[in-house]
C-alpha cells in the first residue's frame, strides 16, 4: 500500500497566527503605533527637508560666489535660470504640502474622517514627492553650472571713465580677471579714437597674473587727447595658445 503522504513537507509557520504568536510582536507593536497622523507627520517633516536644503544651498551658492569670485557664463544663463526656477518651485510645493488645513471641523462620521485622512494623505504626498523632484533636478542643474562655470575661459572685467581736468582730460581704465592660467599674458591698451577714425595709444601694459590666477590693471592717461571715442582693450592669451579679446568703449 503507497502513502499518500509521503514526502509531503509541513510548513511549520502555518500556526503562527500574527495576532498571537511572539514573532509578530514587533508588527503588532508598529502596526499599534501607525495611526493616519504617521504619514501625515513624515510628509511635514520631508517638506521641512525642503526648506531646510534649500536655504542651505541658497547660502553656501551665494557664500561661495562671493568668496571665489567665479561668474556663470553668459552661456549657462538659460540653465542657471531652469535652476533657480526648479527651487522656487520646490519651496512653492513644499509649502503646499505642509499647509496647514481651512477646515474648522472634523466629520464625525468615521467614513467621512477617514476618506478625509486619505485624501490628505494622497495630495500631500504628492506635492512632497514633486518637491523632492524639483529639488533634486535644481540640484543636478546647480552641479553642472558650477562645473562648467569652473572650467569656462574667464572674461575680463573692463572699466573706463574719463573727467575733465581744466582744458585737457584725464581717461582711466582699468581690467580685473579671475580665474586665469598662471602662465597667461595679458595685454591691455588704452586708446583713443580721433574723429578721421585712427587711433592714437594713450598708455599700455603687459602683465602676467601669476600663481594667484588674479589680475588687476589700472591704466591712466593724463592728460589726454580731447577725442569722440576711448577705448579700453584687452587680450590675454592662455597657456594653451587660446586669446580672448575684449574691448569697452567711452564717448569723450
Amino acid at each position: 500500500m503507497v502513502d499518500s503522504l509521503a514526502g509531503l513537507v509541513v510548513d511549520p509557520s502555518w500556526d503562527r497566527d500574527p495576532g498571537a504568536h511572539p514573532e509578530w510582536a514587533p508588527w503588532r507593536k508598529l502596526a499599534a503605533e501607525w495611526t493616519p497622523e504617521t504619514p501625515l507627520g513624515r510628509i511635514e517633516a520631508k517638506a521641512g527637508f525642503v526648506f531646510g536644503n534649500v536655504a542651505l544651498v541658497g547660502t553656501l551658492a551665494a557664500g561661495l560666489g562671493l568668496a571665489t569670485g567665479v561668474r556663470i557664463p553668459d552661456a549657462l544663463a538659460p540653465l542657471s535660470a531652469t535652476a533657480a526656477g526648479l527651487l522656487v518651485l520646490a519651496l512653492a510645493l513644499a509649502l503646499a504640502a505642509a499647509m496647514p488645513s481651512w477646515r474648522r471641523s472634523i466629520p464625525l462620521q468615521l467614513d467621512e474622517l477617514k476618506r478625509l485622512y486619505e485624501r490628505r494623505i494622497t495630495v500631500r504626498g504628492w506635492l512632497v514627492r514633486l518637491s523632492l523632484v524639483a529639488y533634486a533636478a535644481a540640484f543636478l542643474a546647480a552641479i553642472a553650472i558650477t562645473v562648467f562655470a569652473v572650467n569656462a575661459t574667464a572674461k575680463p572685467s573692463l572699466g573706463l571713465a574719463a573727467m575733465g581736468k581744466g582744458d585737457a582730460m584725464v581717461v582711466t581704465g582699468i581690467l580685473n580677471a579671475q580665474g586665469l592660467d598662471a602662465d597667461a599674458r595679458a595685454s591691455t591698451t588704452l586708446v583713443a579714437v580721433l574723429a578721421d577714425g585712427r587711433t592714437q595709444t594713450l598708455a599700455t601694459d603687459v602683465s602676467k597674473p601669476g600663481a594667484a590666477g588674479a589680475l588687476t590693471v589700472t591704466l591712466t592717461a593724463d592728460p589726454a587727447p580731447a577725442a569722440p571715442t576711448y577705448r579700453l582693450q584687452t587680450q590675454i592669451q592662455d597657456a594653451s595658445g587660446d586669446l580672448l579679446t575684449q574691448s569697452l568703449d567711452l564717448p569723450g
